[in-house]
């Protein structure tokens, strides 16, 4: 194994002991910093782990934990507990799940830093005008997970964002740089987005160069361009947002769908015309590959989600889900929404509590792709971090609550994504209540299950109202399931931070009531 490869998986192994704060401070022999940036050769190696790290933050429990908790699942009567305590509100300061989350990112920022402080060096030292553009492109790439990143730790441990409170809001820390001594405080949420937009404007300029492609599976300038929209809605920023998403709505470079079959191709295939970027992984020098994704030109064996959602046995053909889909988030899809059969099954049988059971709907949009071995049963695909219909939710939203845009601009959005998924448009001049409430129905069915709803929810001022369950009989009884009903104003919607960092730094603040 590279020399360099192995840096990167000390430092993986360090953060499964160290607390998260304790990330950048490392024993100072963990990251051999003098020798490991001296060559094209070396940035490659950092590079390719960087972008390893990226891969792994994108899916599985990145996006389950808080959608278990959210209002559109419902325990099987055989889950196990597997998300038990986020999927019934019982979370402390030391819940697994949310510490692994938290460990998991600031573990890879500690490897971005590393790159976007010791890169320049590199670059100023070579000589080859290609090796110092790549290294260039090497810098955006650092520069681009970093926000991508503090986004995401924002979303968890951060109330949402307000302009009138962001400067005195307290967020996560703001680590930058390698320090073993360092004992960093709580930034504040203007501090924390102003530099998450610090590095969208520098990957922008760093990855300028690199064409834009759908299915992209690195990192692109319109890939900066949908970071900066989903960023900026949650800032509350509606015209930034909107000019964002709109410029890549009005390129042309991602036409929306409109067929079953594409939807499918889209979901099972990993191939659509509305992919902005996913991620694929490129094989080792000397490594055979295990399989290749027709039309994707590097390697994959990416798992995108766990089987939380399908639990196959290809032995009984039966299935035995941890979580089912609420009968009324099923309901919320028209019969000739083109998504509905792609994101929900019925046809099979499930196995779950004491007996056998037929017409439950499962979840079936992450199914696995079939040129991957053992698909069925491991759920193997490339997942999607950007998608062109993402962008057209963020357009609506973002130009109704402007003060500057007009309302047909929302509906222009909002009605181009509800036609290309088989939906009628909603009549011209559909404003108000009306309109607000089929922008939110709308992301909650473009975006089912991506680990988005939760934060909907919060941001929007709406609680966790779990109801109309399907068959009971198949589910998980009793308080805190499929009965739950949870305040806007609950603490738990802004989760805790680990409470080994606030023990061992004694400048971390907690959140509130935990």
């Amino acid at each position: 194994m590279n020399k360099y490869i192995k840096i990167l998986a000390v430092l993986f192994v360090a953060g499964s002991i160290f607390t998260s704060c304790d990330l950048d401070r490392f024993p100072p022999n963990s990251i051999a910093e003098p020798e490991s940036l001296q060559t094209i050769n070396d940035a490659i190696a950092w590079n390719n782990g960087i972008m390893s790290f990226f891969r792994g933050r994108i899916n599985g429990e990145f996006s389950l934990v808080q959608d278990v908790q959210a209002d559109q699942l419902n325990a099987g009567a055989d889950f196990g507990n597997r998300m038990g305590i986020p999927h019934t509100w019982q979370m402390n300061a030391g819940t697994t799940e949310i510490r692994n989350i938290w460990f998991a990112y600031y573990m890879a920022l500690a490897n971005v830093n590393h790159l976007i402080n010791s890169f320049p060096v590199l670059y100023e030292n070579l000589t080859n005008a290609a090796e110092k553009a790549q290294v260039s492109q090497f810098l955006g790439n650092a520069h681009f997970a970093r926000a991508f990143y503090y986004n995401e730790l924002a979303l968890r441990w951060s109330p949402s964002f307000d302009p009138a409170t962001a400067a005195t809001t307290l967020s996560v820390p703001l680590v930058t740089a390698f320090d073993v001594t360092a004992r960093p405080t709580r930034a504040t949420l203007e501090q924390v987005y102003g530099l998450i937009l610090a590095d969208i404007a520098e990957a922008r300029r760093l990855l300028a160069n690199v064409p834009n492609a759908q299915n992209a599976t690195r990192f692109t300038p319109d890939a900066v361009t949908a970071l900066e929209a989903r960023v900026k809605l949650y800032m509350q920023d509606w015209d930034g947002a909107f000019a964002a998403a709109n410029s890549l709505i009005t390129s042309g470079r991602y036409p929306l769908v409109n067929t079953v079959a594409a939807m499918e191709t889209m979901w099972v295939n990993d191939r659509s015309t509305e992919i902005i970027l996913q991620m694929a992984i490129g094989t080792p020098v000397n490594e055979q590959p295990r399989f290749q994704v027709p039309g994707i030109t590097t390697w994959s064996w990416q798992a995108a989600n766990n089987n939380n959602f399908r639990g196959f046995n290809a032995t009984t053909n039966r299935f035995a889900p941890d979580f089912l889909p609420s009968q009324w988030v099923v309901d919320k899809f028209d019969a000739n929404d083109i998504r509905r059969p792609v994101y929900f099954s019925n046809a099979g049988t499930i196995e779950i509590g004491a007996g056998t059971f037929t017409g439950i709907y499962i979840i079936s949009k992450f199914r696995g792709n079939p040129a991957i071995p053992g698909a069925a049963t491991s759920y193997v695909q490339t997942p999607q971090v950007f998608r062109i219909a993402e962008m057209y939710l963020i357009a609506a939203e973002a130009a109704f609550n402007s003060t500057v845009r007009p309302n047909s601009d929302a509906l222009a959005a909002l009605n181009a994504l509800r036609i290309s998924r088989g939906l009628t448009a909603l009549p011209a001049g559909t404003t108000g209540d009306v309109l607000k409430q089929e922008i939110r129905d709308e992301r909650f069915r473009e975006l089912a299950f991506e680990g988005r709803r939760l934060w909907d929810l919060r941001r929007w001022g709406l609680g966790v109202e779990r109801r109309d369950p399907q068959n009971i009989a198949v589910l998980r009884p009793g308080s805190g399931f499929y009965t739950l009903s949870v305040p806007a104003n609950h603490h738990m919607f802004v989760w805790g931070i680990p409470s080994g960092d606030v023990m061992l730094n004694p400048n971390l603040e907690q959140n509130k009531d935990w």
